[in-house]
């Protein structure tokens, strides 16, 4: 099941990834947008995962549960 992101959601994480962009470089804002994307995959296959909590009617999760998976060759998100 995949989750439902919102068009805020989605807006969100644009403008989050153009501000790391600037912020820190391309490379950087690759890495961020690649972390983004796996820890969606994780809570997607695993919804209770470990690291998930459930929170009202949404499900937490800090994508550091999902850093090392996320890695581009070899380096991940800090």
């Amino acid at each position: 099941m995949s989750p439902t992101l919102s068009h805020q959601f989605k807006r969100d994480v644009a403008t989050c990834i153009r501000a790391s962009a600037r912020e820190f470089g391309q490379s950087a804002s690759i890495r961020y947008e690649k972390l983004i994307s796996t820890a969606l995959e994780h809570l997607a296959d695993n919804p209770t995962r470990n690291g998930s909590r459930e929170f009202g009617h949404v499900r937490l999760y800090h994508m550091k549960h999902s850093k090392e998976a996320a890695a581009v060759d070899g380096i991940t998100v800090k």
